[in-house]
């Protein structure tokens, strides 16, 4: 259970304090990503937010991440967007609110690249 105000909180906040925090651990990086079908958190709300993080300034912007498919090769899986102080979002296609029951090859790449 959580109260309405929570889902209505808006944290961009946290995430420039967490950016900006003098204790960061070194080599410290964040990824946010969205599915760009989620129909909860759509990809452009994410986008309002996280152009709003104090302190982020755009390094490369949609660029086109690609992945090898099983099935049927190389294909273009969705667009990162790398932010000066560590941090970058990326966004992955045909996936819904949960990126990885949606798009699990998509989603492993991703997350072996963050890594």
């Amino acid at each position: 259970y959580w109260s309405i105000s929570d889902y209505l909180a808006d944290t961009t906040a946290l995430y420039s304090t967490i950016l900006s925090h003098s204790k960061r651990p070194k080599g410290f990086r964040m990824l946010v990503y969205s599915g760009d079908a989620d129909g909860v958190c759509a990809t452009i709300g994410t986008q309002h937010w996280i152009y709003k993080v104090k302190g982020a300034e755009v390094v490369s912007l949609f660029q086109y991440w690609n992945y090898h498919d099983s099935h049927y090769g190389e294909q273009q899986a969705g667009f990162l967007t790398q932010f000066n102080n560590l941090f970058s979002f990326a966004t992955v296609h045909h996936a819904g609110h949960e990126v990885p029951a949606y798009q699990p090859q998509r989603a492993l790449e991703l997350f072996k690249r963050y890594l």
